[in-house]
């Protein structure tokens, strides 16, 4: 059996080849930081859905670039959040793990 492996995943969005979303840590504990750049100053809304159920669990609205998102309700598990502006022109999914997860491999 071979040693245990941590992983530090951010998950990204590139809208368009200026523009990005990125929610960090990913896995996260109880906080996730949420970044972003746009061309736009439209502030952003997310929903948290439980991959397990599809229920949604949590929406934030109006959030600004650097927010960080306390969270520490969720049990440990795999969530959709969902990103969207008031306008309609973003809208996308970005999965997120809730708990420290080990893998290891052979």
């Amino acid at each position: 059996m071979s040693a245990s492996y941590y992983y530090l995943a951010t998950s990204i969005i590139n809208i368009s080849p200026e523009e990005t979303i990125r929610l960090s840590p990913n896995p996260f504990n109880s906080q996730i930081n949420v970044n972003f750049k746009l061309n736009s100053n439209t502030p952003l809304n997310i929903d948290s859905i439980s991959m397990s159920s599809g229920k949604l669990i949590t929406t934030f609205k109006r959030i600004l670039n650097g927010q960080a998102l306390e969270l520490p309700a969720l049990v440990n598990g795999v969530y959709i959040f969902r990103i969207y502006s008031d306008n309609g022109k973003i809208d996308k999914n970005i999965r997120v793990v809730r708990g420290e997860f080990i893998v290891t491999g052979k």
